[in-house]
């Protein structure tokens, strides 16, 4: 690469064709890109490069010394399971705005103001998303489960969670179901 056009990898997803990069590079991106562009800081050129394997979601930008531009950490956000966890992210954010996704090794929980808070979370499978609930065992709860349509799972006496099958299209089928429930499990946590 020669010193007067070093080249700097700018990843971004055009969702139109007028939309441009978050960048401070002197020339607007290409109209036709699809993901991914490559620029070099000194002359202001832009050709497309191939785009990532797996389109991210929530994942973080660095910018190692040389100059390059990393998409690191996040998720697939094109996965339907994970498009099942942002709908549920959105039901309970209806009574608590600050819940945040918390990514833990095995499942994924909530988190508010950096600190676990953790009465619903969410495992992630193949074909769907495992909703575990944390709620005392009632009579009650578990009729209102079974009369709701989902796909319900046998109650985990050991962690005291309702659990449940969510798949593609549940979370708005459901949707007044699940928030009420949750907001339940909600207010039981506090």
């Amino acid at each position: 690469m020669n010193g007067t056009c070093i080249g700097i990898a700018i990843l971004f997803s055009l969702l139109s064709g007028d939309e441009q990069p978050q960048s401070d590079a002197p020339a607007a991106g290409p109209k036709d890109a699809q993901g991914a562009a490559s620029s070099s800081a000194d002359c202001g050129e832009w050709s497309s490069v191939a785009p990532m394997n797996v389109q991210r979601g929530e994942h973080g930008l660095v910018t190692p010394q040389d100059g390059r531009v990393l998409a690191v950490g996040g998720h697939a956000s094109s996965d339907s399971r994970t498009h099942s966890t942002s709908e549920m992210l959105e039901v309970v954010r209806v009574f608590d705005q600050d819940l945040e996704l918390k990514y833990n090794k095995f499942y994924i929980g909530l988190a508010k103001a950096g600190q676990p808070n953790n009465f619903v979370i969410f495992r992630p499978k193949k074909d769907w998303l495992r909703l575990e609930v944390r709620l005392d065992r009632s009579d009650e709860t578990q009729s209102q489960l079974d009369e709701s349509g989902l796909d319900v799972m046998e109650y985990d006496s050991r962690w005291g969670r309702y659990r449940m099958r969510v798949s593609k299209g549940d979370a708005a089928k459901h949707r007044e179901f699940l928030r009420t429930l949750l907001a339940k499990a909600y207010k039981a946590a506090e």
